[in-house]
């Protein structure tokens, strides 16, 4: 076992011990003034000077009402999923664009399997799918899976959206951002794939994937389909793949993504309900904050820079934020009744914490109708490094910047954890 190895196991042993007395903030407690995270004001001042075209200071948050998520609470569940499969329309029809239909077939070939030198029993595997569309054509992706050999283990389904060398590295030289080992370690799978195999990340070719095959040439429809649809629909299919996997336990599954990533996550966790988990680090605008504050990346920025990520329809609410007929919290909701972690970044104002918080602390109602405990705006922030879980929600805000670090794989390995052991939610 490698020095740097054993190190990260002790680290994620002591971690979880700690986090056994860190479920913040506890119900019958009452959080002192000073309880709740704000940004350091000499960096508020720096990006004022340095990012004028965005606001970071949350004095200067404009006033605004949230639609509600619905106009008189479900009384039961049956009533919520009515209430949850509009609001999966709305997110499509305005933000995401429709999601593409599954595959009517799949073939499953693993190509390459080898023992990992630096984990007891590790096995990396790479996976290639040939995916046969519901309309005659096909499509192909691949995924590298690490597991452990002899065990069926639960899993976590990552897209990533940085360096594909991130999910193989040489040398078994593992980083933080696709933290295998850490993720080993504690009892899981991870199947990784690359977001660029399903939609090119550029707004010149981002149609030479997937959607090649499933949008029309030309003008995108309003609700087309975009990006995250297609890295979505890589996330789902990849799950579907799954089931027959001995080293894994489809039915115990998680996804998770940084930024862009996690966005998809959210989404793909609101529209397949077999992920019993979706993990959002850091997604900031068009993922878990809320769009009407106005803080960091705008409706405007993001559709910009970045309009292929989404339907065209979501361009038209570009400064029009208030005329939106949803806001995050509605993506949040929608994973209900099933789990949702959310983590931030103190240093990350552009993808505005307070505004993460807010899109998982107001999808509230959601979980309260079907009697699921969860963390609430009438909560405060939780102070940095001090994590939330409650029922099936929880939520950090971990120092440094825009990354996704061990120490936020720690805090979901912990929540996915808490999912298993937990009576809360319902599948559905």
């Amino acid at each position: 076992m490698s020095g740097s190895y054993s190190w990260r196991l002790g680290q994620l042993c002591l971690f979880l011990v700690l986090m056994a007395f860190a479920v913040l903030p506890a119900q019958g407690q009452t959080p002192s003034a000073d309880d709740t995270w704000s940004a350091d004001p000499a960096l508020v001042e720096r990006l004022a000077r340095e990012r004028k075209n965005r606001m970071h200071d949350e004095r200067l948050v404009p006033e605004y009402k949230l639609p509600p998520l619905f106009n008189a609470p479900p009384a039961n569940l049956d009533e919520w999923e009515a209430r949850r499969v509009e609001i999966l329309q709305i997110l499509q029809q305005h933000w995401f664009g429709r999601m593409p239909a599954p595959p009517e077939r799949i073939e499953v070939k693993t190509v390459s399997s080898e023992p990992l030198k630096s984990i007891a029993g590790g096995v990396r595997k790479r996976i290639e799918l040939t995916c046969h569309l519901q309309n005659g054509k096909v499509f192909k992706f691949g995924y590298w899976l690490y597991a452990v050999e002899g065990e069926r283990r639960p899993v976590f389904v990552m897209i990533n959206n940085r360096e594909p060398e991130l999910a193989n590295p040489k040398d078994e030289q593992f980083g933080e951002f696709v933290a295998v080992p850490v993720i080993l370690e504690a009892g899981f799978a991870l199947a990784v794939f690359q977001h660029n195999d399903l939609a090119p990340d550029d707004p010149k070719t981002f149609r030479n994937g997937l959607l090649k095959h499933v949008v029309p040439a030309g003008k995108r429809a309003p609700d087309a389909p975009g990006a995250i649809a297609a890295w979505a629909w890589g996330a789902s299919t990849l799950l579907t793949s799954l089931a027959d996997q001995p080293l894994v336990d489809d039915t115990r599954a998680v996804v998770i993504g940084h930024s862009r990533g996690g966005k998809t996550a959210l989404f793909v966790g609101a529209v397949d309900p077999r992920f019993k988990l979706a993990i959002s680090n850091e997604s900031g605008c068009g993922g878990a904050a809320l769009a009407r504050r106005r803080f960091g990346e705008t409706v405007e920025q993001i559709t910009t820079r970045f309009g292929y990520w989404f339907c065209p329809r979501a361009a038209d609410y570009a400064n029009r934020e208030a005329e939106m007929p949803f806001d995050q919290h509605f993506l949040t909701a929608a994973i209900c009744p099933r789990h949702v972690a959310i983590g931030s970044a103190s240093d990350d104002l552009g993808a505005d914490p307070r505004g993460e918080w807010l899109g998982l602390a107001n999808a509230a109602p959601a979980f309260q109708a079907v009697g699921i405990d969860c963390l609430t705006p009438d909560d405060k922030m939780p102070p940095l490094d001090q994590p939330a879980y409650r029922g099936a929600t929880s939520y950090h805000v971990r120092r440094g910047d825009h990354n996704l670090l061990v120490a936020d794989w720690q805090h979901y390995i912990l929540a996915a954890k808490r999912a298993w052991q937990s009576s809360v939610g319902v599948d559905r």
